[in-house]
């Protein structure tokens, strides 16, 4: 009976909860992106998805976040961003510079 006992001992593992709770106010209208209009929404898509680049609060600079780096022209009216490398959409897809400005053009 024991040796049965302990070959069970291994098949049952405990995992910790992987649960992540914001407390936001109001339910989000809207998750796109392109659309949202309140600052709760922005919390909670901000949280979703990365951009080129992420706000870092104790430099108050932007950090690379999609774009490695970034030069922006002497008249400072075009930015040209390079990505990182093996980017990918949550369905292994690779993310390119055209799924980019899509959601750009799309933005605006």
């Amino acid at each position: 009976m024991c040796l049965l006992l302990l070959g069970q001992a291994g098949c049952f593992q405990r995992h910790d909860r992987a649960d992540f709770t914001v407390i936001n106010g109001p339910d989000p209208e809207a998750l796109d992106p392109a659309i949202i209009t309140s600052q709760a929404d922005g919390r909670i898509v901000s949280a979703m998805f990365e951009g080129l680049t992420r706000f870092n609060a104790v430099t108050a600079q932007a950090d690379p976040a999609l774009a490695k780096r970034w030069e922006i022209s002497d008249d400072g009216t075009v930015y040209t961003f390079h990505l990182r490398e093996n980017l990918r959409w949550s369905t292994g897809e690779p993310i390119t510079a055209a799924d980019v400005v899509y959601s750009w053009q799309r933005a605006v």
